[in-house]
């Protein structure tokens, strides 16, 4: 279980290949602000920040669909630009969403990287074109559902089971 005490965060559990239990500790002389931990089948996303502001990412576990980065680099191809009080983070079983409050100029910016098999990278744009009003993001194993300041829920990605909102010919919302 994630542990975090003001100044690292601590992750035991499998890492890339079998189940070998290791500890990864994310260590900082600075006090950690707001750490954002999410959890997706086979790998774990920590963002944090630092009294400087500065945001940080860790990245751990399997990268087969690029839930990590491009490239199996385990970086994420942007910088962010606020700390993580501006931020949500969530994972689904392949894919991971960021969303940056404070990105693209203060309108916000949501970020996707991994499988996209069932359309979860295809965010709807009226959740891209109006981040600011995201209440509150959740992923499912391949879909992911915001829920808005008015109160509706958008989702998006796998729907064979109903667990989104709108179908299409194949199962995807």
């Amino acid at each position: 279980d994630p542990t975090i005490d003001g100044t690292s965060v601590t992750l035991a559990g499998g890492f890339n290949t079998g189940y070998e239990r290791i500890v990864n500790t994310i260590t900082k002389t600075e006090q950690l602000h707001s750490p954002l931990i999410a959890c997706g089948k086979n790998h774990t996303v920590v963002l944090y920040s630092v009294e400087s502001n500065e945001t940080y990412i860790r990245l751990l576990g399997n990268n087969n669909y690029s839930q990590l980065g491009s490239s199996g680099t385990n970086e994420f191809p942007f910088e962010f630009s606020s700390n993580t009080d501006n931020m949500y983070l969530t994972c689904g079983n392949y894919f991971t969403n960021i969303v940056d409050f404070g990105g693209n100029f203060g309108q916000g910016q949501i970020y996707f990287n991994g499988d996209t098999r069932y359309k979860q990278n295809e965010i709807p744009s009226n959740i891209t074109q109006n981040i600011q009003n995201i209440n509150q993001l959740s992923a499912g194993g391949y879909h992911t559902a915001a829920l808005l300041l008015d109160g509706t829920v958008v989702c998006w990605g796998k729907n064979t089971n109903g667990q989104c909102l709108g179908t299409d010919e194949n199962g995807n919302a």
